[in-house]
């Protein structure tokens, strides 16, 4: 899957977790939204897979993630800048010690959504479920290909905790779809969802009185952002993912070891650096003329819309005064168009604070 959503979108297994929950207690109580009476095509496939081995963490150096602070001498305002990852490994902490006097030293935490919270209301959650069901009675097999459908349903019902209840996803959408396949390449990668930079400072924050938690987007925009992506690019996403496993493992462990680490060179490389759509030989001559535009305009939508946003919400805290410990996905951080760039090129002083030995 496209392994910058790890570092961009919060809610992504987090949140999958929980609607899963609530759909199967939906399920066993009979009320679950079944929107179609006929039956559930066969979750079989004829496609034979060998599960991918998760790669064994070795990591020996101790945590160094890239951290800035952000200063307006007009106000006395101060924000720390850190990039997060929303999957993590015990490996990742304790965090240095110039990240947790930041913290300590903040009177508020901006996350891009408060998805610790989220966990705790069952109405909200069953409001967002509207975002993954299929329009008007259809299912998942209107919305991605024979080929796409069968290759996820083989990946799933071999690598995911919840293969054996695909019969009961089949008006779910492919967002969601992509959602359980995101999932089980976090899995397989020996990674957490709980062990993720914003749920470990989140988790802090809310049993910290004396913390002030801010949202700089909503769980609703995140749904709704990912809800909008078109079926044509969700069933590529999802056929690169499923085909090609061991890779999408590979990337989420490089990309996660280098936000350890702070290796701002492999950051870019990883964020930044697509291939070329129209070099890959399994896509048809009409993919190649509609994908690269769709693409582009997921990334554009994915970064550089939500960038303006975040960077505008970063400009009003330090405007407020205030002091403010600011954790977002790393994908917005970097670039010429990230976070850190845009506040530095609207005149406020930026400083990048060592936090390896």
């Amino acid at each position: 899957m496209h392994i910058k959503k790890y570092g961009t979108l919060c809610w992504k297994s987090f949140c999958l977790m929980f609607l899963l929950s609530l759909l199967l207690v939906l399920s066993a109580c009979g009320t679950a939204n079944q929107t179609s009476t006929s039956p559930a095509p066969a979750v079989t496939s004829s496609v034979t897979q060998e599960s991918p081995s998760a790669p064994v963490s070795t990591f020996s150096t101790p945590s160094a993630p890239l951290l800035w602070k952000v200063t307006d001498p007009k106000t006395g305002g101060i924000l720390y800048l850190f990039g997060s990852i929303h999957v993590g490994t015990e490996s990742m902490y304790p965090l240095p010690d110039a990240v947790m006097d930041a913290y300590q030293s903040s009177d508020a935490l901006a996350v891009e959504c408060d998805i610790v919270s989220m966990g705790n209301d069952l109405n909200g959650m069953m409001n967002y479920m509207q975002y993954f069901l299929c329009p008007n009675g259809e299912r998942i097999t209107d919305h991605l290909s024979p080929e796409t459908y069968q290759a996820a349903v083989s990946f799933l019902t071999e690598n995911s905790p919840y293969g054996s209840l695909l019969s009961m996803f089949q008006t779910y959408n492919p967002a969601f779809w992509a959602s359980l396949v995101d999932d089980a390449i976090m899995n397989l990668a020996g990674f957490e969802n709980s062990l993720g930079l914003d749920h470990y400072f989140l988790t802090l924050a809310l049993q910290d009185d004396q913390k002030e938690v801010l949202e700089v987007e909503s769980l609703d925009f995140q749904f709704q952002l990912i809800a909008q992506v078109p079926d044509a690019l969700q069933d590529y996403l999802i056929r690169s993912a499923v085909s090609d496993p061991e890779k999408e493992i590979a990337n989420l462990q490089a990309l996660y070891e280098a936000v350890r680490t702070g290796d701002e060179t492999a950051l870019n490389d990883l964020l930044f650096d697509d291939p070329d759509l129209l070099q890959d030989e399994t896509l048809t001559e009409e993919q190649k003329k509609t994908l690269p535009a769709l693409m582009a305009d997921y990334e554009d939508a994915l970064y550089n819309t939500r960038n303006v946003h975040m960077a505008e919400t970063a400009a009003s805290y330090l405007q407020e005064g205030r002091h403010v410990f600011f954790v977002v996905g790393m994908g917005h951080m970097l670039g010429e168009n990230g976070i850190v760039a845009r506040l530095a090129a609207q005149g406020y002083s930026v400083t990048q604070i060592k936090t390896g030995s």
